[in-house]
């Protein structure tokens, strides 16, 4: 079963294999902002980075680029599990793919209200990865 998300990038599995891994340890980060639109519940986390002075170097090529460095691509799917565990507790009869209704990651240096699509990217992982990762995070490998 094809788990994966249409936004993630072909390189995504290497640039785990390159992360440092110690035996103990802890990942470190926030998500900045949880909230309610409508009947969904939305990700936001704001990104600081300096991608350079050109509007054209907040596009989405670069953006995605700087997302895959970085590796934020797998930290909105551990905050999309942990959005997901919240709001199951927390919401009778929540269902993922009714209710949540994605990230976004929004790089603030690039803003323009001229182009609204340009510094922020957006995604909606598969339900079925959601659930995959759940089971993993929650059972491990066994």
């Amino acid at each position: 079963m094809k788990h994966g998300s249409p936004e993630l990038p072909s390189e995504f599995p290497e640039s785990l294999g390159r992360l440092y891994l110690q035996t103990e340890g802890f990942m470190r980060g926030f998500i900045d902002l949880l909230f309610r639109f409508g009947k969904r519940y939305y990700i936001i986390d704001w990104k600081s980075n300096w991608l350079g002075n050109r509007p054209g170097d907040y596009d989405g090529a670069a953006v995605r680029a700087c997302m895959l460095q970085h590796s934020y691509y797998l930290q909105y799917h551990l905050y999309t599990v942990a959005a997901d565990l919240y709001l199951s507790s927390r919401i009778s009869g929540y269902e993922y793919d009714k209710q949540f209704g994605g990230v976004f990651y929004v790089f603030f240096r690039g803003l323009d209200a001229g182009n609204p699509n340009r510094a922020i990217f957006r995604d909606r992982p598969r339900a079925s990865l959601v659930r995959a990762l759940r089971q993993l995070l929650i059972h491990g490998l066994s």
